[in-house]
């Protein structure tokens, strides 16, 4: 039993490697691309760490200060803005996808 934070320990470094992997990759495309899908790829991958972040805090906070219904009430607000940010990145991803495609499909010679 005392073995057992471990697996929860390696799979938020894993999650947080992931993150900071696909923040690194807006950034980078960002500054070479300014435009709408990049903005919003890159606004949803600050804010999703951010949240991240406050997933695991707030909760803990709630259960010091308040009672289980305070915590579930804090997980469930979690959940739903970060549902918004993941949309707010998937939008842009789905704008750079179309972009591309685009730009694909009219080949200057």
């Amino acid at each position: 039993m005392s073995d057992l934070p471990i697996p929860y320990i390696i799979g938020y470094f894993v999650y947080g490697l992931g993150q900071l992997l696909v923040l690194i990759g807006c950034f980078i495309l960002f500054f070479k691309q300014r435009s709408l899908a990049s903005i919003l790829m890159l606004l949803g991958s600050i804010l999703s760490i951010i949240l991240g972040i406050i997933g695991v805090v707030l909760p803990m906070v709630m259960a010091r200060t308040g009672g289980p219904e305070a915590i579930v009430r804090s997980q469930g607000i979690i959940s739903v803005v970060n549902g918004m940010v993941y949309i707010m990145f998937a939008t842009g991803l789905i704008l750079l996808a179309i972009k591309l495609v685009k730009k694909n499909e009219n080949p200057s010679i």
